[in-house]
């Protein structure tokens, strides 16, 4: 029953309320040299998100020759 969860940012509390029973879904995102950005996502959006993030493509291996 009201759940929170409650965040320290910069030194200031904040406290984040949720409705009972509601399922939330959040996406963390970075780049090089930034704050990281949390989005609140619909639950189709994270599945397919989450699915196409952790598909592996190919590796790639860089040989090099190495002279005595």
């Amino acid at each position: 029953m009201g759940d929170s969860l409650g965040l320290a940012v910069d030194g200031k509390y904040h406290s984040i309320h949720f409705e009972p029973n509601k399922q939330y879904y959040f996406m963390i995102e970075t780049s090089y040299g930034s704050r990281p950005m949390v989005t609140e996502k619909s639950e189709r959006e994270f599945i397919l998100t989450a699915t196409i993030n952790s598909v592996k493509g190919p590796e790639n291996y860089t040989l090099t020759k190495v002279v005595n």
